[in-house]
């Protein structure tokens, strides 16, 4: 359901407890913590717009490795996470960053407009779906 506003929620795993609770060393993270963020119906539009297909399907990689370090930053954060986690984390990390440079520079391919750069970064912010 749309809120009141006519904007689209998007609902996913919360990143970080609200800011109002201290994470404390070894908390246990919170499960199934939900984090809403409302998009006005514009970049909703742009970040569906089907010129874009191509481009979200590239950034499947990039959104997974994403989804993949959140529960290791979670663990970093609250100071509980172990040396095997350290470790997957720097090797999703490293991973992450050659995705994010092939991306980017597919992004800044000199054909594509300041509009198309703009939606494609927008796209690589959202989650995996």
């Amino acid at each position: 359901m749309a809120p009141a506003n006519g904007r689209q929620a998007i609902r996913g795993p919360a990143a970080h407890p609200p800011a109002h609770k201290p994470i404390e060393a070894g908390a246990k993270p919170p499960q199934n913590e939900q984090l809403e963020v409302t998009l006005p119906p514009a970049l909703i539009d742009t970040i569906n717009d089907p010129r874009y297909a191509e481009f979200r399907a590239q950034c499947r990689p990039y959104l997974q490795l994403r989804a993949d370090m959140r529960p290791l930053e979670l663990a970093l954060a609250t100071g509980t996470a172990t040396d095997e986690q350290v470790a997957q984390f720097m090797a999703l990390d490293a991973k992450l960053t050659k995705e994010q440079e092939r991306l980017n520079a597919y992004i800044w391919q000199d054909h594509h407009s300041s509009e198309a750069r703009r939606a494609m970064a927008l796209i690589m912010t959202q989650p995996l779906q």
